[in-house]
């Protein structure tokens, strides 16, 4: 499950996001889950008309 925040008022908006992730596959057959505790949810929609940034 993803938790995800929105902040927003006349001059920004912020968002975040948790880090934890789920990556279900199958392997010979059998369904296989992996846990990661840091991936990127949030990602820059343009390079020419940037959205959000990390910083």
């Amino acid at each position: 499950m993803t938790a995800e925040v929105l902040i927003m008022n006349q001059h920004a908006v912020v968002l975040a996001a948790d880090s934890a992730t789920t990556v279900t596959m199958w392997v010979d057959g059998e369904r296989e889950n992996r846990y990661f505790k840091g991936s990127n949810k949030l990602f820059q929609i343009s390079a020419m008309q940037p959205v959000g940034r990390n910083r």
